[in-house]
């Protein structure tokens, strides 16, 4: 997750000592590979046909600043793919155009290729609500020493 962690944290971008700031970033870890937003269609096409009948992980991290303080966690959940042939794949890229999605689909798009999923629906979406929460009650207590 070190990866992720980076890319989060990098997000942050230049901080002032009282901002409050959230970044936020979605991988997809199929075999010990990281698949990121595709770059064009062929990519896109390329990655759903690994993905297609197989399982997955879907990560998504918090970088968190605040006062000082950086945080990174992080959520994963798996993503269980229907079987697809190569014409459904490309019906659905140019249907739905996933050239912004970290794996090359959206969980959340119908007549898509998710059959079904284990843990949190947020985190597949983008954002990992219940650590956001977690980190929430921690800030709140931090806020309150300070």
């Amino acid at each position: 997750m070190e990866y992720l962690k980076r890319i989060c944290l990098s997000k942050l971008g230049t901080r002032s000592k009282d901002e409050f700031l959230i970044s936020c970033d979605t991988i997809v870890v199929q075999e010990n590979s990281i698949l990121q937003k595709p770059k064009n269609f062929l990519e896109a096409v390329e990655m759903l046909e690994r993905l297609s009948g197989k399982t997955h992980k879907v990560a998504s991290g918090l970088g968190i600043y605040y006062k000082g303080l950086e945080r990174f966690a992080f959520e994963f959940s798996q993503v269980h793919f229907r079987s697809w042939n190569h014409k459904q794949i490309r019906e659905y890229v140019e249907k739905y155009s996933p050239f912004d999605k970290a794996g090359s689909y959206g969980v959340q798009d119908k007549e898509g290729p998710v059959r079904s999923f284990d843990g949190s629906y947020t985190n597949i979406l983008g954002f990992p609500i219940r650590t956001f929460f977690q980190y929430h009650e921690f800030w709140k207590k931090y806020l309150k020493g300070n």
